[in-house]
């Protein structure tokens, strides 16, 4: 059988898409749709069937992006190809975060009068002048490049039905999309226009609430003690006390907006938030396949190296019915994150819950979770978003350990997440398993340029190089890294919860792991100019000069 590819183009550019899905796939067949509405349509309907999608719209590239996050939260195609005529910085990343793979310069001739026929009101597939427009660089004849050749009588042309409802609420069901031999499908003219289902970092903002009008705004700023057990720390920062202050309200974000009433997402059901805003914390959330892979110890490793470079760190421990995180920074009696949920009719995750629920572990690093009895960790949905979301506005980075069983907790901060660390082993079963949750992770909304595949042990027993590899192409993710195995030393150290005393030595382990946090946090835009001026004044001094005496020099020449 033929690949399939959808395309998204006007009928007098379909010879230029040709071209470039005939560079990657020869003889695919093509369904095209001359809107993105009608793209996101068929991205529901072939889910996982076809093998790439080409976009090339001039005349409508604002809307590009949220169609291409609709496309990636159905999993349609493993290549998204986006072509345009300016070849825009800010627009082509904004195009890589919505899930684009590739975005190249379309170089289309007809430009002008595309401009210029939109400015007019006439519709892309016809000129300023009413005609049918040719392009004459593409179609070496006369006829349009999509006209259809005469069909016998007894050849039907091929159906493409639905099978199931496009969209989640509400949405239009089209009208099937209709192919003969020769020409690529088309949309008919007088499809429905549908709007596009918003991306989790695309979604219409609630009204807003003024605070003078929302009671249970609260003005007074509140601090988190440091009651908890502290585990040693190697350094501190003069920058941050590690105190984080909770000044706003636990039911508003930042803007002062409601939050967005939920959506469900298959069978997880997820609040739908804005994207992250100018000063906000970035949200990292690590995933596995697997149990045991070392996810909580990386989480751990990273926050506690974010914390030394003189951030705020929060960690969020969403295994919320067996989740160890304190344990490994030597908090022996947790506080319980069940604490967050509504006491005596009031609102749940209150400012005083936030703080007694904390645990300070050392300046800058704070942890919350799990919860104490188990039972109670399927309540814990709403408390954990509107944690992470006050956490989003007084940290500066924040980490997310997840359980590899997800419930709406978990779903909520991977859709919402800034960078989705995919973790593994070199376990027989690691790939395969990591690969599915890389898979659930793209159905929520999370892109995969959003994701980073960690190969965690590399180098102990099992997870030499081929392990590694054949990892990395299970879960089929460009950005990777590795991080070595720290042996029994490690081992020995966490058991006993001296995670600080292990980060202050000098192993593989440790500086795979600063590598990691440091390239990390620098590509999401935390504050590091402290902790680079340090390092560039330790890299000054040792690098002064050496004496230099004559050991080489014998008899004469040495006095």
């Amino acid at each position: 059988m033929s690949s399939i590819w959808l395309a998204c183009c006007a009928c007098e550019h379909i010879a230029r898409v040709r071209e470039e899905i005939d560079a990657r796939t020869r003889e695919a067949k093509v369904v095209r749709s001359s809107d993105l509405a009608g793209l996101a349509a068929m991205a529901g309907m072939l889910p996982g069937i076809a093998e790439g999608v080409a976009v090339y719209m001039p005349h409508d590239e604002e809307a590009i992006e949220p169609a291409i996050s609709e496309v990636v939260r159905n999993d349609c195609a493993k290549t998204v190809l986006v072509m345009l005529n300016d070849l825009d910085a800010g627009r082509i990343a904004c195009l890589f975060r919505a899930g684009a793979t590739e975005v190249i310069a379309a170089g289309d001739p007809n430009l002008s009068l595309l401009k210029a026929c939109a400015e007019e009101g006439v519709p892309h597939d016809e000129d300023c002048s009413g005609s049918p427009a040719v392009d004459s660089s593409t179609s070496p004849s006369s006829e349009p490049p999509c006209s259809q050749p005469e069909e016998p009588q007894d050849r039907q042309p091929a159906v493409i039905q639905e099978e199931r409802p496009i969209g989640e609420v509400g949405a239009p069901v089209p009208t099937p999309v209709v192919a003969c031999g020769s020409c690529p499908a088309m949309l008919p003219a007088n499809t429905p226009a549908q709007p596009s289902q918003p991306a989790a970092d695309s979604v219409s903002h609630a009204p807003v609430v003024p605070p003078a009008q929302n009671p249970s705004v609260v003005a007074a700023p509140v601090e988190i003690p440091a009651s908890a057990p502290v585990a040693p720390a190697a350094s501190t920062s003069a920058a941050h006390t590690g105190e984080l202050q909770i000044p706003l309200s636990h039911n508003a974000n930042a803007t002062g907006e409601a939050a967005a009433p939920s959506s469900s997402t298959g069978s997880f059901h997820i609040t739908q938030e804005p994207a992250r805003a100018a000063g906000e914390a970035p949200l990292i959330v690590a995933i596995s396949g697997s149990g045991g892979c070392g996810k909580t110890t990386v989480v751990s490793a990273m926050a506690w190296w974010a914390a030394h470079m003189g951030l705020r760190a929060a960690i969020v421990d969403l295994d919320l019915m067996f989740g160890n995180a304190h344990m490994l920074m030597g908090v022996e009696h947790a506080s319980d994150l069940a604490g967050l949920l509504a006491q005596n009719g009031g609102e749940p995750c209150a400012p005083q819950a936030i703080e007694a629920t904390a645990m300070r572990i050392a300046p800058g690093l704070t942890v919350w979770g799990p919860c104490l009895a188990p039972e109670q960790a399927e309540l814990m949905s709403q408390p954990s978003e509107q944690l992470i979301r006050v956490l989003r506005r007084e940290s500066d980075v924040i980490f997310v350990d997840t359980s590899v069983f997800w419930g709406d907790a978990v779903a909520s901060a991977v859709s919402h997440c800034d960078r989705c660390l995919v973790v593994g082993d070199g376990s027989v079963s690691s790939a395969p398993l990591t690969a599915r949750a890389v898979a659930l992770a793209t159905r929520i909304g999370v892109p995969k340029t959003r994701m980073t595949s960690v190969f965690n042990r590399f180098g102990g027993n099992g997870a030499a190089e081929e392990s590694a590899m054949r990892f990395e192409m299970a879960v089929a993710l460009r950005s990777h890294a590795r991080v070595a195995d720290g042996g029994q030393a490690m081992a020995d150290l966490l058991s006993f919860g001296k995670l600080g005393d292990l980060m202050s030595s000098s192993t593989p382990f440790t500086r795979d792991i600063q590598e990691l946090t440091f390239g990390m946090l620098r590509e999401l835009g935390c504050p590091l100019e402290a902790w680079e001026e340090r390092m560039r004044a330790q890299a000054a001094q040792g690098t002064k000069g050496r004496i230099k005496l004559p050991w080489k020099h014998e008899g004469a020449d040495a006095r």
